[in-house]
């Protein structure tokens, strides 16, 4: 048995319904055959790990839906009763299956993210930045469909990339629902470094520096011009990011006042051991 979540990071528009959806997989003939489950169960956790809410197929209150068999969808969002999506958030949702009253659950993990609005519209022109051989690869105009980056991808980068920036000093952080739009390019920068390193990441593994077939050869290697640019970029947000930064930071201020025993406390400070002030004698 195999269950499979179809989207392990999917992401949800705040103040909207997001529907998740899993397959039920019998994997004991070879091959995938979907099949309904003898219980399919959704339990929904907060990211400290706290549970936020359960639901099991076939209660009455339960809002998982089949589709068809082996396929169910579960909404997601602020029709519902706890207003799930009503604000910025992450939630841990674990699938568990079990086929039969003697088999043994099987679980997947998966996290969801509620996104504010602004953000999502990043999400095409950091596209724009990150993915330009954006390929298509279904032509149907009534489901087009590209190989490139998911939307939950570009996210991810763009959260990686906020880390980037607030390990910069000085010591001023950001949080991607409240990033300044005004210097929203710096933020597509960072995004863009963490996407490339993954990205170099995939280079190494498949590259081929040199392949030779009885005088047939050629060469695949992204890896070097994937490490240029990161460190031009790098070099690039070592300067900006620390200025941007700047423009965040207040200048301190220090308060002194001297109290009435300001100049006594001078005085006995500098006298030296045994000096007599008004009859008090004061040993050194």
């Amino acid at each position: 048995m195999a269950l499979t979540v179809n989207n392990l990071a999917p992401i949800i528009l705040v103040n909207t319904v997001g529907q998740i959806s899993v397959t039920v997989n019998d994997t004991t003939s070879g091959s995938p055959v979907p099949t309904d489950p003898y219980t399919l169960t959704i339990q929904v956790y907060y990211p400290g790990g706290d549970l936020f809410e359960t639901f099991t197929y076939g209660n009455p209150d339960a809002r998982l839906v089949k589709d068809a068999t082996g396929v169910y969808h579960f909404n997601f969002g602020v029709n519902n009763p706890n207003n799930e999506t009503n604000c910025p958030a992450e939630f841990l949702f674990n699938w568990q299956v079990v086929m039969s009253p003697a088999s043994e659950p099987v679980n997947v993990v998966q996290t969801v993210r509620v996104v504010p609005a602004h953000v999502m519209m990043l999400l095409p022109e950091f596209r724009l930045l990150i993915d330009k051989s954006r390929k298509l690869i279904s032509e149907d105009p009534t489901n087009p469909c590209f190989l490139g980056y998911t939307d939950a991808d570009l996210f991810t980068y763009l959260t990686q990339g906020l880390s980037i920036i607030n390990a910069y000093q000085p010591y001023v952080t950001f949080d991607i629902a409240h990033f300044p739009d005004r210097h929203r390019y710096i933020l597509l920068q960072a995004g863009l470094i963490a996407g490339a390193m993954s990205q170099q990441l995939f280079a190494i593994d498949t590259d081929i520096p040199n392949y030779n077939d009885q005088g047939t050869s050629f060469v695949i290697t992204h890896q070097p011009q994937l490490a240029a640019l990161l460190n031009q970029v790098t070099q690039m947000l070592d300067k900006l990011v620390p200025q941007m930064k700047l423009q965040y930071v207040m200048s301190g201020q220090l308060h002194v006042q001297q109290t009435g025993s300001y100049r006594l406390t001078a005085l006995l400070n500098a006298a030296p051991p045994g000096m007599l002030f008004r009859n008090i004698f004061f040993s050194g």
